[in-house]
């Protein structure tokens, strides 16, 4: 719509200048004549003549003012993109975005009576037509994975969207692993330690893994060991990887005796 608007200015410019270039050509030909004698049927056709291009500039101007408006204010609009939940609750994911980034990058923090104030129409995310559109993630549901109802588009048109997250459940592996032993005489400072995978599996969230099978290994000397969290009985909602913890056993602290009190050996005569 733009590009038509403006090859319509560029016309009707290119129009304006030859009409306005041919009044002055008129008059200056009309002044050359001084002193000669003008007929009745000469001075009516000059006065046709430049009557229509007068009309005819006048139509031009009014329509390239128009146009110059609208042009104006077809780009400097602006369409917004609202963001709906699985509930239907209207969400924002632009506005939540800058915060974050306020706060991470700037540490501009904001209490929550200037949340409160800042309205719906101001947390929406706002495009002009044409520019890029920053794909925003559904909000995380755990054993679930979110898409939009409809693909973002590249570029913003010149509407109003809205998307709605949609979620399907999600299949999640779950990885059970030797963490670093730090006794292992093969992993040497500086080198890649290669974890020992004790379990690995693929499945849909909430279905049963079964990992009676899978047993700590022993503890080395001078150290405990345990799992970095609970072995679950069912697929958790995320990729989940389960390391062996290793940790130092404090060395007891020898009892220190005290010292034989020095005991003074009397002078003779005292």
């Amino acid at each position: 719509m733009t590009i038509f608007i403006n090859i319509l200015l560029i016309l009707i410019s290119l129009v304006l200048i030859v009409v306005v270039l041919m009044q002055e050509g008129n008059k200056q030909g009309l002044g050359a004549i001084g002193g000669a004698a003008e007929t009745f049927l000469g001075k009516t056709k000059s006065k046709g003549v430049e009557g229509k291009l007068l009309l005819i500039t006048k139509i031009t101007a009014t329509v390239f003012v128009v146009l110059a408006i609208a042009t104006t204010w077809i780009s400097s609009r602006t369409y917004t993109i609202k963001y709906f939940d699985e509930n239907g609750e209207e969400i924002f994911p632009a506005f939540e975005n800058s915060l974050y980034v306020n706060q991470l990058r700037y540490g501009v923090t904001y209490t929550e009576e200037e949340l409160a104030a800042i309205t719906p129409e101001e947390k929406r995310a706002s495009y002009s037509a044409g520019s890029d559109v920053y794909a925003y993630s559904t909000p995380v549901k755990e054993g679930y994975v979110g898409v939009w109802n409809a693909e973002h588009p590249e570029k913003m048109p010149r509407k109003d969207l809205e998307f709605t997250a949609v979620y399907e459940i999600g299949q999640f592996t779950l990885t059970v692993q030797d963490g670093h032993n730090p006794v292992d005489e093969h992993a040497t400072a500086g080198e890649a330690h290669e974890h020992e995978v004790f379990f690995t599996a693929t499945a849909t969230y909430g279905e049963p893994v079964d990992l009676s099978a899978v047993q700590l290994p022993e503890a080395p000397e001078g150290y405990t060991v345990e799992w970095s969290q609970e072995l679950p009985t069912t697929m958790p909602g995320f990729d989940t990887v389960i390391e062996v913890v290793y940790t130092e056993i404090a060395a007891e602290a020898t009892p220190v005796e005290p010292e034989a009190a020095e005991t003074a050996t009397p002078a003779e005569g005292e």
